[in-house]
């Protein structure tokens, strides 16, 4: 295990890092950068980001084949989670 003094600024203070990384690429002091970290951490993005516009698109779909298969069962919950999913959607 490593001692506290060894580990970097991303292992012991994300937020702080993160911030440290914006004001360093705002500045143009590219060379500074922690580019392995920054890399990750962006790939990571891309995929919470896929992720959650699937899940939203699963939401939509499953409530949209209810109410073509339950017509009878359908109601207000489930156009309002299409509605949202739909809004969601579109913000992403």
């Amino acid at each position: 295990m490593m001692g506290a003094s060894t580990k970097s600024l991303y292992e012991t203070d994300f937020v702080e890092w993160v911030a440290r990384m914006a004001d360093l690429l705002r500045r143009g002091r590219l060379s500074e950068l922690d580019l392995a970290n920054v890399a990750e951490e962006i790939e990571d993005l891309g995929k919470s980001e896929r992720s959650a516009v699937r899940s939203q698109l699963r939401r939509m779909l499953v409530h949209l084949l209810k109410s073509r298969i339950q017509p009878e069962r359908s109601g207000a919950s489930w156009r309002g989670s299409v509605d949202s999913a739909g809004t969601e959607l579109w913000r992403r």
